[in-house]
């Protein structure tokens, strides 16, 4: 009796085990890439969803917040760089899905800006200097 108590509550565990659906996460994707001196990025699900009319803010090194936007229909938003300096692109979706994307001051070379390094109107243009990045005026 013993014996079958144990061989049924076995069964049944297996039963459940190979019968339960997979659990997989929602997650959020982000993704940003340069076009000239324009940021353009797209997030989704990933189910594929598009992550529509989520808050988009760009924050600059040292937290301060440059700007905010939302993704269109298409999950899309872009934006002209603020800054020539390592931006933090951060997407809050829907149900407290977030997701950062760091886009690197070292990407942005070989673009043309209407902004210098302290955000006066001038025109500039980044190029890769034997030592680093560097401002041609």
């Amino acid at each position: 009796m013993k014996h079958n108590l144990l061989l049924w509550t076995g069964m049944i565990w297996l039963f459940c085990l190979f019968v339960s659906t997979p659990c997989m996460a929602h997650r959020v994707n982000l993704f940003a890439w340069l076009e000239g001196d324009t940021v353009f990025t797209e997030s989704f699900f990933s189910d594929g969803t598009k992550s529509i009319d989520s808050r988009i803010d760009v924050f600059d090194p040292e937290g301060e917040i440059l700007l905010t936007g939302k993704t269109d229909d298409n999950g899309r938003f872009s934006f002209k760089i603020p800054e020539k300096t390592d931006l933090t692109i951060v997407l809050n979706a829907s149900m407290g899905h977030r997701v950062e994307y760091i886009l690197s001051a070292g990407e942005m070379t070989g673009i043309k800006s209407s902004l210098d390094d302290k955000g006066s109107k001038q025109s500039a243009e980044i190029k890769e200097g034997k030592s680093g990045v560097s401002d041609e005026k």
